[in-house]
């Protein structure tokens, strides 16, 4: 795509004097102009206006420049006046800055279309460029995506935020007013009479693969000008290219990533229609499955979409969707011989398909009904968090280490569980008779210069056999006893307490995950 002169001037912010506002050149680049320099057309010369011999100007070389308006008199056509009051390294600067911005627009435009990014994500990516609020419609009139971060006062767009389509009585003043036409070819139209909203409105009609229609209205409620209509037109080309590769999916496809993310995303209210609904896209309501997430690295030029039709194709009784750019795949299990070699299995599947791309996998438990999708997504994505402070923990593929890693729920279950009670308020399990303990153990250890901590938790996760604690310490059994007696007799604690025991191991492992706790915070255990 191309960065238009008007479209620069719209995203510069000051007042710019054209002497002839149908020129609107394109522009590949910015230069400062000093004497001697060669010209080329299609570049942006930025300039003092004192400093241009009038007589030197060239057809199609364009200048903006800053200047006072006494020498205004020496401006043609090609060039464009700032008279603001500020210095010229400031104008240079707006300027660039102005054209970058622009540039870095084109950029993510074309990574996200490039990326199979949906039209929702092409609004958001435009909001703070354009500035106006954008709504795109298919032919029935109901919404497809919108610009919601940014605000508007208008009626009919505000029912059609709402409802998520227009109102009868909206299509019947689009029919009196001869709006639908505007649905019939790709065309910019501009209606400034106001009759249906008090904003001027630019809208653009096209088809995609000669099957969907679109159409994308942009409410000038903010900004009025040829730069933000060269801008909306470039928004609408790219909606039209992500259209066409939209429409070049599959129905199936579209069916079931709707699903997994209405599912996910509690959109679906009903047992009923979520039954439906998974049975339409090859889905049991009960069967036996999980989920296993897997996160790739460098998600920003994989291509996803491919790899998931790859590993539908080829991976049995797995079903594979992206979501959130993440590959999800819902994993059906024998319901009558549930065993963790058929999980690892289907991990293993997934890897090899994937083959040397680095990623990290999340697996959750095993459920029964399809509306525990939500929860088994959740249990990956916490898997995955917690993973990376507790690697170790895993139980699955280790050998896959370091560039495909797996963490199962399962394994991290419990730490979850104590990472969930340190977020009761006030922190209640603080000054409780096991936080005391390890807190006495601390002082001993800087007192005997002696491991106490890993002794007493070594030996408990080994369930008090001396001779195992002493092979996992690299010590002698009878001095693990001699320890464990030490111990007890001076923080006044007896081991043959069951209570005690649990407690202290729970303990132990909620200390595993402080540096998980400060480095995530309270607010992530509502997500």
């Amino acid at each position: 795509m191309k960065i238009t002169l008007a479209s620069v001037i719209h995203l510069l912010d000051i007042k710019i004097n054209l002497f002839d506002e149908e020129t609107d050149p394109e522009i590949e680049g910015i230069k400062l102009f000093y004497d001697g320099i060669e010209l080329s057309p299609n570049i942006l010369y930025i300039a003092e206006l004192s400093a241009l011999d009038p007589g030197k100007l060239q057809d199609g070389i364009f200048f903006m420049c800053l200047g006072a308006e006494k020498d205004m008199k020496k401006v043609s056509k090609y060039v464009a006046v700032c008279t603001e009051n500020m210095t010229f390294t400031q104008f240079s600067n707006r300027i660039n800055e102005a054209y970058l911005k622009a540039a870095n627009w084109h950029y993510s435009m074309n990574q996200a279309v490039l990326n199979s990014s949906d039209v929702q994500n092409l609004l958001y990516l435009s909001e703070s460029i354009i500035g106006n609020h954008i709504d795109v419609l298919d032919s029935s009139f109901k919404l497809v995506a919108a610009t919601y971060n940014i605000a508007i006062d208008d009626e009919a767009t505000e029912d059609l935020l709402s409802l998520g389509y227009h109102k009868k009585s909206a299509v019947e003043k689009f029919r009196k007013y001869h709006r639908l036409s505007e649905f019939s070819r790709y065309n910019i139209s501009i209606s400034t009479d106001k009759a249906i909203s008090r904003y001027i409105t630019v809208k653009c009609g096209f088809n995609t693969c000669g099957d969907s229609i679109f159409l994308a209205v942009m409410l000038c409620n903010n900004t009025y000008s040829r730069g933000v209509i060269d801008l909306f037109r470039s928004l609408c080309e790219y909606i039209r290219i992500a259209g066409e590769k939209m429409s070049r999916t599959s129905d199936k496809a579209d069916l079931e990533n709707s699903f997994i993310s209405d599912i996910l995303q509690g959109k679906i209210s009903t047992y009923t229609e979520m039954n439906e609904r998974a049975f339409n896209i090859g889905l049991s309501g009960m069967s036996k499955y999980c989920v296993i997430l897997v996160r790739i690295r460098n998600v920003d030029n994989y291509p996803l979409l491919r790899t998931a039709k790859q590993l539908s194709l080829q991976l049995n009784r797995i079903h594979v969707y992206i979501y959130k750019n993440d590959i999800l795949a819902i994993c059906e299990l024998d319901k009558e011989n549930i065993s963790q070699d058929e999980i690892t299995a289907a991990v293993s599947s997934i890897q090899k398909n994937l083959g040397s791309t680095s990623a990290d996998c999340g697996v959750s438990g095993v459920f029964s009904s399809i509306t525990n999708l939500p929860v088994a997504y959740m249990q990956c994505s916490r898997a995955l968090d917690m993973g990376e402070f507790l690697p170790g923990k895993s139980s699955i593929l280790q050998d896959l280490r370091p560039y495909f890693n797996v963490y199962a729920f399962d394994d991290y279950a419990i730490y979850y569980q104590l990472y969930a009670s340190k977020l009761v308020p006030y922190n209640l399990l603080n000054n409780t008779r096991t936080s005391s303990i390890l807190e006495e153990l601390q002082k001993m250890e800087k007192q005997f210069h002696i491991p106490y901590l890993d002794i007493l938790y070594t030996h408990l996760l080994c369930e008090r056999k001396a001779t195992v604690t002493g092979q996992r310490l690299n010590m002698h059994r009878n001095t693990v006893i001699y320890h464990i007696e030490r111990i007890e007799k001076l923080l006044g604690l007896s081991l043959e307490d069951e209570d005690l025991r649990i407690s202290l191991l729970l303990a132990f492992k909620t200390r595993e995950i402080e540096d998980y706790f400060l480095c995530v915070g309270q607010s992530e255990i509502s997500r």
